[in-house]
């Protein structure tokens, strides 16, 4: 009882540590961290002295920018944080101690064993360290990082939403390490994915959403009436002759679309009031033809019909 009694008492303390992909809702995304459990008293907070991270999104997406990691001039006793990069280390000595000064930035070397992508592909690899003073007999060490915070913040190219996979990157920089005389920590990775924050204008759940999609999300269809004759999203006319949804102006629009190529410079698909292809391989296939004009005629300078539920939320009437 008594060895066991000893060995529990000089076992390293056990940690926990979360990394977690936070989106901001504006085209990037915060990698968080968040140290919990083991020894946090002053002297010894369990923290992460250093950690290597696989970042991956979707193939179709590219990281373009990593912003929001300790940059020149930040990392210093001052401004603790993880702001050591293992590829331009330049560790001044201060007491025993010191930081690289935020030379460089996390992304590993492409060059290196075990590294992916980089900027303007769809992985990276992150290296971040921390030097600081975990001797202090009395109060938090002076240097030493916060128990949570951000590690960086990454960017995607387009405005879709980009699905975040995190993996620790430990085939050839072991993961995370922590601080000294602290066990491996029990690690929890929580992927995330990076959104706009830009309300699409067209009803995800609309019989045509996927169509919507295939031929590119034309603006015009996100148009109330589109489906229903209305290709401008708006009304014309006067008082005296009449205001109506469909009328000339979505006739031009028709005659401009009207059996032509979809890659003719004329072409205008907002008068695809059908949304779908007709015609025949000897005829011609069109986006724009009888279908659509039917649709026109029945509505054309009458609004009886013309209620919405084409799945889009654009009224550019005033």
């Amino acid at each position: 009882m008594l060895i066991l009694l000893v060995a529990v008492m000089t076992a390293p303390a056990m940690a926990d540590v979360t990394i977690t992909v936070s989106d901001n809702a504006d085209g990037t995304a915060d990698i968080d961290y968040a140290c919990t459990g083991g020894d946090l008293s002053a002297v010894g907070k369990s923290l992460m002295a250093g950690i290597a991270l696989v970042v991956t999104v979707d193939a179709a997406d590219t990281i373009s920018a990593i912003t929001n990691y300790k940059a020149d001039g930040e990392s210093t006793i001052a401004s603790p944080g993880y702001g050591v990069y293992m590829e331009e280390a330049q560790v001044y000595d201060t007491a025993g101690y010191g930081w690289n000064n935020g030379v460089g930035d996390p992304i590993a070397d492409p060059c290196d064993p075990g590294t992916v992508g980089g900027i303007g592909t769809n992985s990276i690899v992150l290296e971040l360290g921390a030097l600081y003073d975990a001797t202090v007999a009395t109060g938090d060490p002076c240097n030493a990082p916060d128990a949570s915070g951000t590690l960086c913040t990454i960017a995607v190219t387009d405005g879709a939403t980009a699905l975040v996979d995190i993996e620790l990157e430990d085939a050839y920089r072991g993961g995370i390490a922590m601080e000294v005389g602290v066990a491996d920590p029990c690690a929890t990775l929580v992927d995330g994915a990076i959104t706009s924050g830009v309300v699409e204008c067209f009803d995800s759940g609309h019989a045509d959403y996927t169509e919507w999609q295939n031929v590119g999300e034309p603006d015009c269809w996100c148009y109330k009436y589109q489906c229903q004759g209305d290709g401008d999203g708006s009304k014309q006319g006067t008082i005296k002759t009449g205001i109506y949804r469909v009328s000339f102006a979505d006739l031009t629009i028709l005659l401009d679309g009207w059996q032509k190529d979809a890659t003719d410079t004329a072409f205008d698909i907002c008068a695809d009031f059908d949304r779908a292809e007709q015609g025949t391989i000897k005829t011609g296939i069109y986006r724009v033809s009888f279908a659509d004009l039917t649709i026109l005629l029945d509505n054309w300078q009458d609004d009886t019909n013309v209620t919405g539920g084409c799945g889009g939320t654009v009224d550019l009437t005033p």
